[in-house]
């Protein structure tokens, strides 16, 4: 989408009713408003996500063949070449999804340290809600099979982020006892 049509998360247009007209104007000049090739040529968030997507069926494909530390290295593999924060968030996630699926859950509680860290240093909950909600939801469902009392606490707590963010969603993930 142009910059014109972008929102923040609570609905609140990004670009103001003069910058609009602003911006406009130089479109009506000739500017053709593009970024230039260097910008346009790093790769999106879109193929970030693709290549996540791929990996995350390989190393599923692993886990389901008995294969559990090819499918932590694969993955671990791509953590460590991370070339942002959110990148690596994700890449921890699936981790974290892996580490669950292998009935290694309690091995992903290092790694949702550091997410729920990055969560709250990066106020991801207010930028990007909805990568928040799926790393919360990642988190509680480690959290809450847990049998340290301390930790139980820290699942309710993730609970209820969840349900800041998402009310109907944390309702399902209760029901799911």
């Amino acid at each position: 989408p142009e910059i014109q049509e972008l929102q923040f998360s609570d609905g609140t247009p990004f670009v103001s009713d003069d910058t609009r007209k602003w911006l406009g104007e130089i479109a009506l000049s000739g500017g053709s408003g593009s970024a230039p090739e260097s910008y346009t040529s790093a790769p999106g968030l879109q193929q970030e996500d693709d290549i996540l997507a791929e990996e995350m069926a390989k190393a599923k494909a692993l886990t389901k063949k008995r294969k559990l530390v090819d499918a932590l290295s694969l993955l671990q593999d791509h953590m460590r070449k991370s070339t942002s924060a959110r990148e690596r968030l994700l890449w921890q996630l699936g981790l974290c999804q892996i580490l669950i699926d292998g009935k290694k859950g309690f091995l992903a509680l290092p790694h949702l340290d550091q997410i729920l860290h990055n969560i709250d240093n990066y106020r991801l909950e207010d930028w990007e809600p909805e990568l928040a909600l799926r790393a919360l939801k990642t988190a509680w469902l480690v959290l809450k099979n847990q049998t340290d009392p301390e930790i139980k606490k820290r699942a309710e707590d993730t609970l209820a982020r969840i349900a800041r963010l998402d009310a109907t969603e944390a309702v399902r993930l209760k029901g799911k006892r």
